[in-house]
């Protein structure tokens, strides 16, 4: 009974001291309870006490109970209270990308943002003081870029218009300062349609330049929307081509971080106050930030007699999951370990067959096809022994970021993100791009333990300094705010 009473209780939860067998406690009525954290995945994540007595094991926590790092909850549109301080800012988002890390950087910088979501369905993350609308159903994209892109150009075109008319009634109700079109192809263009707003846009690179590759035709197009735009934010590890498009078109911009490669381009921007590139700081990059306090070591990590190698993030061909198993199979013959695999259920089949050719066991394997909750993802890192990817192109580092500040180590092929984003110690597992020279990373991740407990200790303080969401966001937020003032001061000046 007394169970019964504690799961339909109003309970608040917090952290235990290091070393205790506990991770959180609360006070109840019946006394002082506690929540202990299982062999996570192998059992369900939480065992319910009262004092020393266990009660039951819980897999989500009932939504009564406040846990420190629990997702907040939204508020009801009508309930908002915006921010008043500073501009208004629209932002338009054709497929769900990363809306919610930009609009996180608003809120820090004081700028009352308003979201309008062109997908079929919104990502978590969106701050409540965010107003949000969602296209009618019949003018909504496809949920990822690569869907939109293939769309047949009839249906396109008329997606596009309903979208166009959908952004219309939203600009004449809210009556923005200003417009932020993520990604120039599909984004910029509906924008563009507005009228009467300014309009900048967001860049990652691979909309100019990489998916798909361009022809003259969609050159000229992008090229026609750049110079009818504002300016634009880039976070990209394309930068060097992007800011040479960008340049050609005199495009107040603003870059993720200064190098000696892109140095000149970021100068030839300072035209006019308004027009300055305004830079990141060294590593902060647009969205790249975690809650340290939630994305942290677990106060007491899982002992596995088994260890437990984690790829959580990315389904799709992009990264690599044959090659990833392929390695996975040349490592266990050094260090047997369990996979934790994300995999589209279509995959699975394949996947096996795979493991299998090269001599991974079937039950060494355990793939993950649902989506895991954003809120869970600490929990996950946390029963990890080694995090895992084979990605050769990851623009923005969120997996890196992650494991680094829950104390894991990865391993994954080099690439020029690796090396901005990684903790020199954690460059040491850096890889080549085959699967022999993951695996044998992997193994010696594995199998010397004072290394993997030193590469630990040092991404935990890695990610505390450059990464910590209450250190980087204001940062982020205020100079994202001067550069958005200088848009719209010079766009009400008159200026081109």
């Amino acid at each position: 009974m007394s169970a019964e009473q504690l799961l339909s209780s109003h309970l608040t939860w917090h952290r235990t001291d290091a070393g205790s067998k506990f991770f959180y406690y609360a006070d109840s009525g019946l006394g002082r309870c506690y929540l202990k954290l299982n062999d996570f995945p192998d059992e369900m994540i939480y065992t319910l006490y009262l004092g020393n007595d266990p009660l039951c094991s819980i897999e989500e926590p009932p939504s009564t109970w406040i846990i420190p790092g629990q997702k907040r909850s939204t508020v009801p549109v009508s309930k908002i209270v915006p921010n008043k301080k500073g501009y208004k800012v629209l932002v338009v988002d054709p497929y769900g990308g990363n809306e919610a890390v930009l609009l996180q950087a608003l809120e820090a910088g004081s700028v009352e943002s308003v979201y309008v979501c062109l997908a079929n369905r919104l990502k978590p993350g969106i701050p409540t003081t965010t107003k949000v609308f969602q296209a009618p159903e019949n003018a909504r994209g496809p949920f990822r870029a690569s869907g939109l892109r293939l769309l047949n150009p009839l249906r396109r075109a008329w997606l596009l218009a309903k979208q166009v008319v959908c952004l219309r009634g939203v600009v004449a109700e809210v009556k923005p300062d200003i417009i932020i079109a993520i990604d120039i192809e599909l984004g910029l263009p509906v924008a563009l349609k507005a009228r009467g707003v300014p309009v900048a846009g967001i860049s990652e690179g691979s909309d100019i330049l990489v998916v798909p590759r361009r022809s003259e035709k969609q050159k000229r197009n992008l090229c026609r929307w750049l110079r009818k735009s504002r300016g634009m934010i880039v976070y990209t590890k394309h930068q060097e081509d992007a800011l040479r498009l960008f340049q050609s078109q005199n495009m107040p911009i603003w870059i993720r971080r200064r190098t000696q490669n892109i140095t000149p381009y970021s100068e030839s921007f300072e035209l006019v106050p308004s027009q300055k590139a305004h830079e990141f700081l060294p590593v902060f990059r647009l969205g790249a930030w975690r809650d340290c306090a939630v994305f942290a070591p677990l106060a007491n990590p899982l002992a596995r007699q088994v260890p437990l190698v984690l790829c959580l993030r990315g389904s799709s061909a992009v990264y690599r999951p044959e090659v990833l198993v392929e390695a996975c199979a040349r490592a266990y013959r050094r260090a047997p370990f369990t996979l934790r695999m994300a995999a589209a259920s279509d995959d699975v089949p394949r996947l096996l067959t795979v493991a299998q050719a090269h001599g991974l066991p079937k039950d060494a394997i355990a793939f993950v096809t649902e989506r895991i909750p954003y809120e869970r993802m600490p929990l996950e890192y946390g029963a990890a022994t080694v995090v895992v990817q084979a990605i050769l192109d990851e623009s923005l580092g969120y997996t890196a970021i992650e494991a680094m500040a829950c104390g894991r180590v990865m391993v994954q092929p080099d690439s020029e993100v690796a090396r901005e984003v990684l903790s020199p110690e954690q460059q040491a597992l850096l890889s080549g791009p085959s699967a022999e020279s993951l695996a044998e990373k992997m193994a010696l991740a594995l199998n010397d333990h004072n290394l993997r407990r030193n590469i630990e200790d040092a991404n935990r303080r890695h990610a505390l300094k450059y990464y910590d969401r209450a250190k980087v966001l204001p940062r982020v937020g205020a100079g994202l705010q001067a550069w958005l003032a200088g848009i719209i001061q010079a766009y009400r000046a008159g200026k081109p």
